[in-house]
């Protein structure tokens, strides 16, 4: 079993055309933090971004940096908002008791 842990549509984040090869850009929720996958690369955000530094022009590079912190907005803000209500509907729910 892979260790992308998609439950609901939030979960993952796609771009197309990105980078100097015009790819797709998938950022995964895992079990150990997000998974990004784009071309034949697989790895952690610090992975990718490290490989981009080696790799890829300032443009390029400054690309992938604002794609990651839209994907992290969507993936973490999404998790972090659904943990939040869902504490508020625990406390609702203990103070009825």
């Amino acid at each position: 079993m892979g260790d992308a842990r998609v439950e609901k549509r939030n979960d993952v984040f796609l771009v197309y055309s990105v980078g100097s090869e015009n790819g797709t850009l998938t950022v995964t929720n895992g079990k150990s933090g997000l998974i990004v996958t784009r071309g034949c690369f697989c790895g952690s955000v610090e992975e990718l971004l490290s490989a981009s530094e080696k790799k890829h022009d300032e443009r390029i590079q400054r690309e992938y940096q604002l794609l990651i912190e839209v994907a992290k907005s969507r993936i973490l803000g999404a998790t972090m908002t659904e943990n939040i209500e869902q504490a508020i509907a625990d406390a609702i729910m203990k103070g009825a008791e």
